[in-house]
């Protein structure tokens, strides 16, 4: 459910905000932009392509400063299973001081952050559990126009995945 300012969104809000929800990057899944190469040990956390990120930002209007994108993956459990091991790993992106491109005439961003996590649980063969993973997201915007107070604007989305099996 997506929530402004407390509230649910409307149907214009949600479609306003679509861009700000889905983390992935085009031609580049969760995999590549999250994941490793190398083995990790439970706790042990590592920095994501952040170069990634900030393509598919660019492609929906947004810039944001190089000090202002953080994205790390860190394995959080092991769960043994008869097929082998589950890995439970935690995603998270952060960025701060973005701009957008879509505001309305003579407006411009005073204050922006948004922070994505996402846990998932990978079964042995790699694909994404959908029934045991989830994403959260809060998008926090200030906008000021000349002689106006400025204006903010706050997100909330939390998405429990649904029972389909899907290669990360």
């Amino acid at each position: 459910m997506i929530e402004v300012d407390g509230r649910p969104a409307s149907e214009r809000q949600r479609e306003a905000v679509a861009g700000f929800i889905d983390t992935t990057t085009t031609g580049a899944g969760d995999d590549v932009v999250f994941g490793t190469k190398t083995p990790k040990r439970v706790d042990e956390a590592w920095s994501a392509r952040t170069d990634l990120v900030r393509e598919r930002l660019a492609e929906e209007g947004m810039s944001v400063p190089d000090h202002g994108i953080r994205a790390t993956a860190r394995l959080v459990g092991v769960e043994p299973t008869p097929e082998g091991h589950r890995r439970k790993v935690r995603c998270q992106l952060t960025l701060q001081g973005f701009d957008l491109s879509d505001l309305p005439a003579g407006a411009r961003v005073s204050d922006a952050s948004l922070t994505s996590s996402v846990d998932m649980v990978l079964a042995p063969d790699g694909f994404l559990l959908e029934q045991a993973s989830r994403r959260t997201t809060r998008l926090t915007v200030t906008f000021e126009r000349p002689g106006e107070p400025p204006r903010s604007l706050e997100l909330r989305d939390t998405t429990a995945y649904e029972s389909h099996n899907r290669p990360l």
